[in-house]
């Protein structure tokens, strides 16, 4: 089935299937989701309408390492399609690989890292 929203056609099992919940899904109501489900499907639901940029606080919170994984796979694709996606998190090392660019506050200081090949994220938090 095919739903119109906000003008785009949207298929809601390749939604799902776009965050990795469509099995798990299937069949459950929402408010029995898990907290990673939950978080998963407000992810589904922002990229739905296919902003051009993406702000996210903390989406790896109450994921488990798949998840985590499969959060990162999905947001390095929608950046590869040519989208902005900007992510404020504490846990750099759970957003290794995503991020073309980076700022790091430590002290009260802003410093931007442009490019990130080899660098570990958590090293730029600890200055080294």
């Amino acid at each position: 089935m095919v739903s119109a929203f906000w003008g785009l056609d949207v298929d809601p099992e390749t939604a799902l299937n776009n965050v990795g919940i469509n099995h798990a899904a299937h069949g459950r109501k929402a408010k029995d989701y898990s907290t990673g489900m939950t978080e998963r499907l407000e992810l589904c639901l922002t990229l739905v309408p296919h902003p051009r940029f993406l702000f996210l606080d903390e989406p790896q919170n109450g994921l488990d390492p798949d998840g985590i994984a499969s959060l990162s796979e999905t947001l390095r694709a929608y950046r590869d399609r040519g989208n902005c996606v900007v992510i404020s998190t504490h846990l750099l090392h759970e957003i290794q690989g995503v991020p073309d660019e980076c700022i790091v506050i430590r002290h009260g200081r802003a410093a931007q890292f442009t490019d990130l090949t080899g660098v570990n994220l958590a090293d730029l938090y600890q200055g080294r």
